[in-house]
């Protein structure tokens, strides 16, 4: 009976290390695979990452472009107005003379006509 007794000890033991041999083996598997979707998803964090740079760095330079279109517009619609109102000033200036010249225009035909009579 002692003799029975200990081989199914010894069974039991054997079935025990069969059973943690077989979670160690789980144990290796499930930590592969965890460390493989780590690492794939370390992946995607660098590639997201890398990607957010760079549209950040294409919406910096959007900007800059911007600015810079903006000063260029300014510039130019200053310009604009600054030659605007220079014409105004001439055509102002044109005006006038086209009256006086009319006026005396006027003045030398009445003179004409007093002459003539």
């Amino acid at each position: 009976a002692l003799q029975q007794e200990v081989a199914n000890l010894k069974q039991s033991r054997s079935d025990l290390v069969g059973q943690i041999d077989g979670l160690k083996g789980e144990m290796d598997t499930t930590t592969t695979t965890l460390r493989d979707e780590l690492a794939q998803k370390s992946n995607k964090i660098a590639e997201l990452e890398a990607s957010m740079s760079s549209e950040k760095a294409a919406g910096n330079k959007l900007r800059s472009q911007l600015r810079e279109t903006n000063l260029r517009l300014k510039d130019v619609t200053a310009e604009r107005e600054r030659g605007a109102r220079t014409l105004e000033k001439e055509l102002s200036m044109a005006t006038e003379e086209v009256s006086r010249l009319q006026e005396a225009n006027e003045r030398l035909e009445e003179h004409a006509t007093a002459l003539q009579r």
